[in-house]
């Protein structure tokens, strides 16, 4: 009987850690953003020496008034320092080899009852439910957050050529991101572009 008793104990245990352990494996995932870039065929990155970095927009759209100043310096000091780790010198935009600009924006929660349009009952057995189409729910949300989307571009400075871009895409949260996290992002961003 107590034998009975700690192999059932340890089931349980073990099913707990194995419970705990995909919890936090999936939950580090899901908030991870989702990042990519492209490098132009058409522009000769290798021949790049100096850099400028073009002035930030004067607001994000769809983000709050205060968001460029909260992180414009950050920014500006995360792209100095990858690029300069990378080989680059910075200039003045004139005599730059390369101008580097930084976008942003919020998209908001796509709300398609703002159109009119309904979703079907998502009850049923399938995806969309084993009920009438005409079965609603009011006021779906298509996504269930807003995403923040950050956009670098990388110019040739003399043709005026976009030689280079690397964007993220991710979840806002109801809390800013720290302004560490954010030069964070962008250094990882610039990761990708090649060094001198």
């Amino acid at each position: 009987m107590v034998g009975h008793y700690l192999s059932t104990m340890k089931k349980h245990l073990l099913l707990g850690v194995l419970s705990v352990a995909a919890l936090a494996l999936f939950s580090g995932c899901a908030t991870k953003p989702t990042m990519a870039y492209d490098l132009s065929p058409k522009v000769d990155t290798s021949k790049f020496e100096t850099f400028a970095l073009l002035p930030l927009p004067e607001r994000v759209k769809g983000a709050r008034l205060d968001t460029v100043q909260h992180y414009g310096p950050a920014a500006q000091e995360a792209m100095r320092e990858a690029l300069v780790a990378k080989g680059y010198t910075e200039a003045p935009l004139a005599e730059a080899d390369f101008a580097i600009n930084l976008k942003a924006a919020v998209t908001p929660t796509l709300n398609v009852s703002q159109w009119g349009y309904t979703t079907g009952n998502y009850a049923g057995a399938d995806y969309w439910g084993t009920s009438s189409y005409y079965e609603v729910v009011a006021d779906v949300d298509v996504r269930p957050d807003d995403h923040a989307i950050v956009l670098l571009e990388i110019y040739e400075n003399k043709e005026k050529t976009l030689a280079w871009c690397a964007w993220s895409v991710d979840r806002t949260k109801k809390d800013r991101m720290p302004v560490p996290d954010f030069k964070i992002l962008l250094q990882e961003l610039l990761a990708s572009f090649p060094a001198r």
